[in-house]
């Protein structure tokens, strides 16, 4: 089984990467008004980016660790094109029009284009079986079905 997955993650990483275009993404955690962080290299989210062909711009910023509290100035500075978020952190915030109203949001390029990619809270981070899966979904989603 684990051949298999393994497998299957390689091709779900080449599929997604043949069709992207290099952009910065992050991967925000937020729930409700309070909660908002900013998912670093532990959390899986860097690994996630990187296998959908994107950059990281957490990582120019010095996010590390696995969440970093959002600071609206480290989101300015490091100006995804894309923010990710989970469904229900999405729902719980008011969806796209609550999320640009977390500070520092709107005035990144993602918020500017309203470029918000949200996935299942199930299959974000979980990283199962069902990872190459949720992976085509989410380049068919960045990228435009190929």
């Amino acid at each position: 089984m684990k051949g298999r997955v393994d497998a299957d993650l390689a091709a779900a990483t080449e599929y997604a990467q043949a069709g992207a275009d290099g952009r910065k993404m992050m991967v925000l955690y937020v729930r409700g008004t309070g909660v908002a962080m900013i998912a670093g290299p532990e959390s899986g989210g860097r690994s996630l980016i990187t296998r959908l062909g994107g950059v990281d711009a957490g990582e120019g910023v010095g996010i590390g660790g696995a969440f970093t509290p959002l600071t609206p100035e480290a989101l300015i500075a490091a100006a995804p094109e894309t923010i990710i978020v989970m469904t229900g952190g999405l729902e719980s915030v008011g969806g796209v029009d609550g999320l640009l109203e977390i500070p520092g949001v709107a005035q990144t390029p993602a918020g500017k284009n309203k470029s918000v990619l949200d996935v299942p809270d199930s299959q974000l981070l979980s990283f199962g079986s069902q990872t190459p899966t949720v992976l085509r979904a989410m380049a068919d989603a960045l990228y435009g079905k190929k």
